[in-house]
């Protein structure tokens, strides 16, 4: 199980920075999307926010200016990468969080189209993932 939490301090700057790339990797897949005519990405976008919490990519492993398909080259289907996040859940619990954090995605796409691009902001969206994660205990997060 992944963890997110404050201590150790350097545990915590590298969650930070996580996060951080999250929100950086769903802001290019958003703006890649709204200049597309195409449905949302939701599977690609779940299986790519899997893999960076799942520490398998990271912000080092991409050319300065990554593209939306490179991202999605570099990770499984989103089944394959949440198992690479929480290890020995079922294939069921695999699927049913995948489902659930597409409902949390078409939502904010929904936003994104009909009202604005930056509403919901994107670190929110990923803050809404991460608590997600947490409350189904794929990520494990401490404080203090």
């Amino acid at each position: 199980m992944a963890q997110w939490g404050r201590h150790p301090r350097l545990f915590d700057d590298e969650w930070g920075s996580r996060r951080a790339f999250a929100g950086r990797v769903l802001r290019d897949i958003e703006n890649d999307w709204l200049l597309s005519d195409s449905d949302f990405p939701c599977r690609e976008a779940v299986a790519v926010l899997l893999a960076v919490f799942s520490w398998h990519i990271g912000a080092g492993q991409f050319k300065a200016r990554a593209t939306v398909a490179d991202f999605y080259a570099a990770v499984e289907t989103p089944e394959v990468e949440c198992g690479k996040l929480a290890k020995g859940r079922s294939e069921t619990e695999y699927r049913h969080a995948v489902a659930d954090l597409c409902e949390i995605l078409d939502e904010a796409a929904a936003s994104w189209q009909s009202i604005s691009p930056s509403d919901p902001h994107g670190e929110h969206v990923v803050d809404a993932i991460l608590h997600y994660l947490s409350s189904e205990r794929f990520v494990t997060i401490r404080y203090g």
